[in-house]
């Protein structure tokens, strides 16, 4: 079973208790994702897929990275039988903080930054060709394939030459990327799926690997724009100095911008996308 829409908190109990285990789901805490639904007690994550996700391909994509991060990743312990979801014990930590990042001394941001820069290099390199392929792991959605989605008719008048401008950079700057190596893209990294080992320490735990796939290192940078400075800078700088490898910020700039967009058109109004866009500027 899948969920499309928002399943209950009361639907994601009866499912788990449905499995006759031992569990307490006393004080549950029913949480929302792009592509999974989750139910949180004290000590497990009762993680629900989407439709659109390939619910076995996570599970094993979890089970290869097993031990090779540097960090906890997702232990599946058990896969329920009478509904789709996997049970993983809970990844403790803390949990980035903004205001407390942008007060701290600037040795303690370098520190995550670098904590952060490790991991994507690890990431990057987990898993062999053979290995990805054998998964069936598939290609980054590319800045070609996301800016071919947005049609210029249906952007508001007052901000159609910025999309337009957009849409022109987001495609050089994909002709400039397309010969970058192809790694593992964990695809989705933000801080709300991290944890660390202090208010402004080391990264020490993620999850979320629904979204991954293959493409060049720099995508996986873009969702970090969405913290305060200057923790993308940081990163992306001590990954440069890890790898030896380059990162296009020209693209992962107007790849967040254009998912930026394209979730704007789908689920926002015309004041809110012109909003954004001004913001830009």
């Amino acid at each position: 079973m899948g969920f499309r829409g928002r399943p209950t908190q009361e639907q994601l109990t009866s499912a788990v208790r449905a499995e006759a285990r031992s569990i307490d789901l006393d004080g549950a805490i029913r949480r929302d994702g792009a592509e999974n639904v989750v139910l949180e007690t004290e000590q497990w994550i009762f993680r629900f897929r989407r439709d659109h996700v390939d619910f076995d391909r996570e599970l094993a994509v979890l089970a290869a990275l097993g031990d090779r991060l540097p960090v906890t990743t997702p232990r599946v312990e058990w896969v329920g039988e009478r509904s789709r979801f996997c049970a993983y014990r809970k990844i403790t930590g803390w949990r980035f903080d903004a205001e407390r990042y942008r007060s701290a001394e600037r040795c303690q941001q370098l520190v995550l930054a670098t904590s952060l820069a490790e991991y994507l290099a690890a990431m990057h390199s987990t898993l062999t060709k053979s290995e990805i392929a054998e998964l069936g792991i598939s290609d980054f959605f590319s800045l070609h394939q996301r800016a071919d989605l947005i049609n210029l008719n249906d952007i508001p008048a007052a901000i159609r030459n910025d999309i337009a401008d957009l849409l022109g950079r987001a495609r050089r700057a994909a002709d400039q990327v397309r010969a970058a190596p192809a790694v593992l893209l964990q695809n989705d990294v933000t801080t709300d799926n991290l944890v660390f080992d202090g208010a402004v320490g080391r990264l020490c735990g993620a999850w979320d690997f629904s979204g991954v796939s293959v493409g060049a290192a720099t995508f996986d940078f873009r969702y970090l724009l969405r913290e305060p400075d200057p923790l993308t800078d940081d990163v992306v700088r001590t990954y440069e100095q890890l790898t030896g490898q380059e990162i296009n910020r020209e693209a992962f700039l107007t790849a967040a911008r254009i998912g930026d967009v394209l979730h704007r058109l789908r689920h926002g109004t015309s004041d809110e996308l012109v909003r954004m866009v001004r913001r830009w500027r």
